[in-house]
């Protein structure tokens, strides 16, 4: 399975304005030619930004925080081994803040399954700060 991502834009009279093709199509002619599946790290766990949660959610961490929600971390997956749970808040990765699932997905796509990263979390509920390591595993096919 190939996944192709693109955009339209329309004009007031909806009319099509313009096309974002996010995949780049030699790669997709790449991947098609080769007839195999690239091997694509996780930290295994559904993730949400924490300004999506509800307001007493939000409310359970320091004013002004951002990052991002583990809400369902896969039973065996990484995260859950490292001893995150679904209301772990992922505040960097390697050193580098996250805020947005861009950010984050960025630095886990940058590596490899196997590869470990240094996830900093904090808890809800104004526990400290944590660092933990975080071996990441591949996407299932």
């Amino acid at each position: 399975m190939v996944g192709v991502q693109s955009g339209f834009l329309n004009t007031s009279a909806k009319q099509p304005a313009s096309i974002a093709c996010v995949a780049p199509p030699d790669a997709i002619r790449a991947l098609l030619a080769t007839k195999s599946s690239p091997e694509v790290p996780t930290l295994g766990s559904r993730l949400d930004e924490l300004w999506t949660q509800p307001h007493g959610f939000i409310a359970r961490f320091p004013k002004g925080t951002t990052g991002i929600v583990t809400v369902i971390p896969d039973k065996d997956g990484p995260i859950a081994q490292a001893g995150l749970n679904k209301e772990s808040l992922i505040t960097a990765i390697d050193g580098k803040p996250v805020a947005y699932l861009d950010d984050l997905v960025a630095a886990v796509r940058a590596k490899k399954p196997g590869d470990e990263v240094t996830l900093e979390v904090l808890d809800p509920d104004h526990k400290p700060r944590r660092s933990v390591r975080v071996r990441l595993s591949k996407v299932q096919e």
